[in-house]
């Protein structure tokens, strides 16, 4: 089971990844994330 905890971390971090670019594209709209 340990191969399964790094792809669970790494999934997660891409999902806040995701979050606070959302977050960052609405708080300053004038910066454009790729």
């Amino acid at each position: 089971m340990t191969l399964s905890q790094p792809q669970k971390k790494a999934g997660s971090a891409r999902a806040v990844n995701v979050v606070l670019m959302g977050v960052l594209s609405k708080v300053l709209p004038g910066i454009e994330l790729d």
